[in-house]
């Protein structure tokens, strides 16, 4: 290999490299700061063992420039979501609480509600760190929850760009967009179906459509656009999308290593993120299965798998109903006038980039068939499928900006690909709209609806809201999914 193909591989693994340290040092916080110290002091050496054994300390390499567009789109998302203000979508009322408690409490947490003491017990790696710089500084919830995230999205979308970045910046930036922005017909369906009943929907844009589907079947289906996923719920998807990143453009000489300890650390930050992603991470992993016992790939495994083990533990402690039920699946299979118009609008828009990619690259092959099989698992809520859905949609995402940007395009693949965005576009243009307006059009489509289904409209006022507020503005019934009366058995 070339001098110059070593500095880029090396580069390569750099980049990946910090994205898995950005996803494991909540993970490390938490073993330290949370959990008893018999269990977290040697399970945090084993992980730090395993990240350096996985970060190839000798060769690995920066080059920053590489970072600029990924800055300039993640800066772009912070300011469009209001983190930094903490006027931001309805998801952030619970962020916004959740962090504070962590940031203002001893740790492990417990809280006053009702008069009663519970602990909480969530899947709560994201919120660590800006707890612990506002602990540790002083810096406001708002500022350290930007900053925390606004890294966060800037590596992850350096591992958007990988494929592009010895080209001009503008096409690694164009290939983030490309990424964002592609995702279902939601839009176009939910106007569809309203005109269909004679009740036309009364505002295009400034809508949160995601939902379309559960609103139009009473089902728990739902497939949202990356840009969404990441507005939304960045504390499960950023790790889920790195590790779905991982598997598409990951090809470093320790590649399988840190996809496997990302995979293991996601179960405090996402579980049903990891449960979508199992077979795609099998896929990547399971033909390197000779090198298995080697230091860097043991260390890998068990430091994962044990950290993995640890955080089930600790969420399985008093878990409310989940939204995913296997026992479900004989009866949720037969719900085929559901389906089929729910796939359709979903998925017909990577179809019609990626054509026959859609089958012949085992990737798109194998998150494609996952997508299919996500729904007939869901349980009485839309979490599962929601969450389960985000890392096979980035496969497919990030293949279609391949196909787009990789070779010219004949005149009737041009033709497919403006139908694929004339179905997508007004879906994500909407969201984009959403958040930059804080909910204007939304506002007018809930006007017609019950008060207690008014819940899209609402968005933080701030960043400066606890456990009680919260549940105060967004429903008690909420409270079992976060605290508990039980202490967890591994808390110290």
């Amino acid at each position: 290999m070339s001098k110059t193909n070593t500095l880029a591989a090396n580069e390569h693994d750099g980049a990946f490299t910090l994205a898995l340290m950005y996803v494991a040092l909540p993970c490390l916080i938490f073993l330290l700061g949370f959990v008893r110290p018999m269990l977290g002091l040697p399970l945090a050496a084993l992980l730090a063992y395993a990240i350096w054994q996985a970060a190839l300390p000798l060769g690995w390499r920066i080059n920053w420039r590489e970072y600029v567009a990924p800055l300039l789109a993640a800066a772009a998302l912070v300011a469009l979501v209001g983190i930094f203000t903490g006027h931001a979508a309805y998801d952030w009322i619970k962020h916004w609480a959740l962090i504070n408690e962590i940031a203002d409490k001893p740790w492990p947490v417990q809280v006053e509600l009702k008069g009663e003491s519970k602990y909480l017990r969530f899947y709560l790696a994201a919120y660590l760190v800006p707890a612990l710089l506002h602990k540790a500084t002083g810096l406001s919830t708002e500022a350290a929850t930007a900053a925390w995230y606004l890294l966060g999205f800037t590596l992850l979308f350096r591992l958007f760009a990988s494929s592009w970045l010895r080209r001009p910046a503008w096409v690694a930036f164009a290939a983030i967009v490309l990424v964002l922005m592609i995702g279902g017909a939601d839009a176009l369906a939910e106007h569809g179906l309203h005109a269909l009943v004679e009740r036309p929907f009364p505002v295009w844009f400034g809508v949160h459509y995601e939902g379309w589907a559960t609103r139009s079947f009473q089902v728990g289906l739902q497939f949202a656009s990356i840009l969404t996923n990441l507005a939304w719920v960045p504390h499960q998807s950023i790790p889920v999308l790195v590790a779905a990143a991982m598997i598409v453009n990951d090809r470093g000489a320790r590649a399988v290593e840190r996809l496997v300890l990302v995979y293991g650390l996601m179960a405090l930050w996402s579980p049903y993120g990891m449960i979508g992603l199992l077979p795609l991470v099998l896929y990547r992993a399971l033909p390197h299965w000779r090198h298995a016992f080697t230091l860097p790939a043991l260390s890998a495994v068990l430091g994962g798998g044990a950290f993995a083990l640890l955080s089930i533990s600790y969420l399985a402690t008093e878990m409310p109903q989940a939204g995913m039920c296997v026992s479900c699946f004989g009866e949720n299979i037969t719900q085929v006038n559901s389906y089929i118009p729910f796939f359709l609008v979903e998925l017909l828009p990577f179809a019609l980039v990626l054509r026959r990619r859609l089958w012949q690259d085992p990737y798109c092959a194998v998150a494609g068939a996952t997508l299919l099989l996500i729904p007939m698992l869901h349980g009485d809520t839309l979490d599962f499928t929601a969450r389960g859905s985000m890392g096979p949609l980035l496969v497919l995402a990030l293949r279609s900006a391949q196909a787009l940007l990789d070779a010219p395009l004949t005149r009737a693949q041009q033709a497919l690909v403006a139908l694929a965005f004339a179905l997508c576009l007004p879906t994500t243009v909407s969201e984009v709209i959403y958040h930059a307006s804080n909910g204007a059009g939304q506002k007018i489509v809930d006007a017609l609806k019950p008060p207690q289904k008014r819940w899209a409209s609402k968005f933080s006022r701030s960043g400066d809201i606890r456990a009680p507020e919260f549940f105060d503005e967004c429903s008690w019934d909420y409270e079992s999914q976060y605290f508990i009366t039980t202490k967890p058995r591994i808390l110290k």
